[in-house]
């Protein structure tokens, strides 16, 4: 499934500034017997140089939160990085139930991987906001058991992500996040 969105600032009464920014989000799923669904999200961005941080793109981050959020990266904190252009990919493999399958204890097990390279122009302070961004690549990589407990029309888990490479923090446990997992209206 594609996405498109295209915006245009005007200066206008209510508008400050004129700018065209552009996002896209392609999305696909196979299913695969016997093995599980493997599905990926492909999404990236791109606007003009001169608008405000509210009109950059933002690295989607999630951490804090203590829920697992797909389609976000589960190590990085809301606000981290901020970027005129960016391109990320989400990768996941769901092996439902191979393991077990109860009424009650039915867990999903499902692998991740996320990336993101994006690039600010301008990377010094932006009206005295320190501007992050991810132009070496920023990567995390998890695992969600979820629906450990069905629990009538939903399932409660766990998640565990950790974050490397250029942007990793100094310690593990930094680098590690572990949340809950919600689901709703499980098969």
């Amino acid at each position: 499934m594609l996405r498109l969105n295209y915006q245009k600032g005007i200066n206008a009464r209510t508008g400050d500034f004129e700018y065209h920014r552009v996002f896209f989000r392609l999305t696909d799923e196979m299913d695969i017997n016997l093995v599980g669904t493997t599905s990926w999200q492909l999404e990236g961005g791109f606007v003009e140089d001169d608008v405000p941080v509210m009109k950059m793109f933002h690295g989607k981050g999630s951490d804090g939160t203590f829920l697992f959020s797909p389609g976000s990266f589960n190590t990085m904190a809301f606000g981290e990085f901020y970027h005129h252009q960016f391109v990320s990919l989400y990768l996941s493999h769901n092996f439902h139930q191979l393991l077990w399958k109860g009424s009650w204890l039915s867990p999903d097990i499902s692998i991740h991987h996320h990336m993101l390279f994006g690039k600010a122009s301008r990377g010094e302070l932006h009206n005295g906001f320190a501007i992050n961004d991810t132009r070496k690549g920023y990567f995390e990589s998890g695992i969600n058991l979820g629906n450990i407990l069905r629990l009538g029309i939903g399932g409660v888990g766990v998640s565990a992500f950790y974050r490397y490479g250029p942007y990793g923090r100094k310690s593990v446990r930094e680098n590690l996040t572990i949340s809950f997992s919600l689901s709703f209206f499980n098969d």
